[in-house]
């Protein structure tokens, strides 16, 4: 079993890289522009791009949220056995990345895409 300061470090160098492939997948799934996304949660287009970019920054629980918020999703954090992240890690993809919102709150997200 590898230590814990090597767990911490790939624990950290794989959740940057997986959450900012999840940002950028749901949003080129859903086909917004960094910009629409950006004014959908009252950012910066510059820091959509950043949240993207494997490394760039360090986005607090507050970001994801407001951010899955503006898809209408829900987000979940949990603590689990180190081998157990290894297996998320190995199995995950971009490409299929896909989580689905109902077809009522897309409509009401639509709606109220530029109420702001």
């Amino acid at each position: 079993m590898p230590g814990k300061r090597h767990i911490e470090s790939r624990v950290k160098s794989k959740l940057a890289v997986l959450v900012s492939s999840q940002l950028y997948a749901l949003r080129r799934r859903r086909q917004f522009t960094q910009q629409t996304l950006a004014h959908k949660v009252g950012m910066r287009q510059s820091r959509i791009a950043a949240l993207e970019m494997p490394g760039a920054t360090n986005p607090s629980l507050s970001t994801l949220a407001r951010i899955a918020a503006a898809y209408g999703l829900g987000m979940r954090v949990e603590f689990l056995p180190f081998e157990k992240m290894v297996e998320w890690e190995n199995s995950y993809s971009q490409d299929a990345f896909d989580p689905r919102t109902s077809r009522s709150m897309l409509a009401k997200l639509n709606a109220s895409a530029f109420d702001k």
